[in-house]
């Protein structure tokens, strides 16, 4: 799915789980499953400056079919 500052987005073509990797630490956590059956879903990563972490960013394409 795409990479950012070392991190790794990985989705199962299968089931549609989405891991974070990150390669350094060996963290893996598992994103929660949202209903991804929709091609309108994007995603990003973001940065929390805050507290100095990254998010998983979710859009989702709102179809203007008339």
């Amino acid at each position: 799915m795409g990479c950012c500052n070392g991190l790794l987005a990985l989705r199962d073509s299968n089931d549609g789980t989405i891991l974070i990797l990150n390669p350094i630490t060996d963290e893996k956590p598992i994103v929660p499953n949202i209903d991804s059956t929709s091609s309108n879903i994007v995603y990003g990563f973001g940065y929390d400056s805050k507290n100095a972490d990254y998010n998983l960013v979710t859009l989702l394409r709102q179809s203007n079919k008339t």
